[in-house]
């Protein structure tokens, strides 16, 4: 992942990946993304609203581009990744289920940290 100061993320990686943390990180500070249609990355981007899924590097290099032309486009992603970023983390995952009181307690530390992480990026 790099953006080079472009306000542009791009994930260049063909592998799976089991989460794309990187490119949800990214979202949650305003930074859309563009990456390979691979499992994992699929999940992270709406194609076409917080970035864009590309097959070839071809087309990764042409969204680049528009996005880095485009600060119209650059804006609407940014402001979609922030919502769609805002759905992961330790507090939207429990909440989503009903853990036993020993995984509650567990949480309880890895959402107290995911608060601080979101605080200082302006969350």
């Amino acid at each position: 992942m790099a953006t080079a100061g472009s306000g542009v993320g791009a994930d260049s990686s063909v592998a799976p990946r089991g989460v794309g943390i990187v490119i949800i990180e990214a979202a949650a500070v305003g930074t859309p993304s563009i990456g390979f249609k691979v499992p994992g990355v699929r999940d992270a981007i709406i194609d076409g609203e917080t970035g864009f899924l590309v097959d070839s590097e071809e087309d990764l290099a042409k969204r680049w581009i528009q996005l880095s032309e485009d600060g119209d486009l650059r804006e609407r992603q940014s402001e979609a990744g922030r919502t769609h970023a805002a759905g992961f983390g330790w507090r939207a995952s429990s909440a989503s289920s009903n853990p036993s009181p020993f995984v509650r307690s567990k949480l309880a530390g890895a959402l107290v940290d995911d608060d601080i992480r979101y605080r200082s990026w302006g969350l």
